[in-house]
């Protein structure tokens, strides 16, 4: 009975990413559509950005579907003298996962509203050290390092590749946003 409710259990973990895969297939099908008039030749297409993050989010719901898969094999129970039976650790661990989910989505919602005053990048890198610190990330020296590089990196993408105006902030960070854009060759 145990092991009939775990593959219940891990057929509906894995059904939402699998629907989230084929719906990601569907529009990234469909993006090729997208009709952009006054394009010059060598620029990015209007379906590239979005069949950019289609595909981001088909292979994280396919590393969600695997990482799901090994879990219900293997199973994860308790350690050993805790105490604690798997009922109240998948309990605990929901609990946790929930609460997360709330932080992360009123961490987005703080970027939208703050990236006006911040400016780009600084908004982005204040949310992705915050959002992968709290996706589990510890090591602050690397996790300092990537989200750094990888907010430089967007910034440039966007500013420099793709011609969009980015918020520079306002009061001093706007100083700080134009320094860092000099920095990068992009102002």
């Amino acid at each position: 009975m145990s092991n009939l409710r775990s593959n219940q259990s891990l057929i509906i973990k894995i059904s939402w990413p699998i629907l989230v895969s084929l719906l990601c297939i569907f529009l990234y099908i469909n993006a090729g559509s997208i009709q952009a008039p006054g394009r010059l030749p060598g620029q990015i297409g209007p379906a590239a950005w979005p069949r950019a993050i289609l595909i981001t989010l088909i292979f994280c719901s396919l590393l969600k579907i695997i990482l799901d898969l090994r879990r219900g094999r293997h199973g994860s129970m308790p350690e050993e003298g805790t105490g604690e039976s798997v009922g109240e650790v998948e309990v605990i661990e929901t609990l946790r996962s929930r609460k997360i989910l709330v932080i992360a989505i009123l961490l987005v919602f703080g970027f939208v509203l703050a990236i006006d005053v911040l400016g780009f990048f600084l908004g982005c890198l204040l949310f992705l050290w915050t959002f992968t610190y709290l996706g589990g990330w510890m090591k602050k020296i690397y996790l300092s390092l990537i989200t750094t590089l990888g907010s430089l990196f967007i910034t440039f993408l966007f500013v420099k590749w793709v011609y969009i105006p980015l918020p520079k902030g306002r009061f001093f960070f706007e100083d700080i946003t134009i320094a860092i854009y000099k920095a990068l060759g992009i102002f």
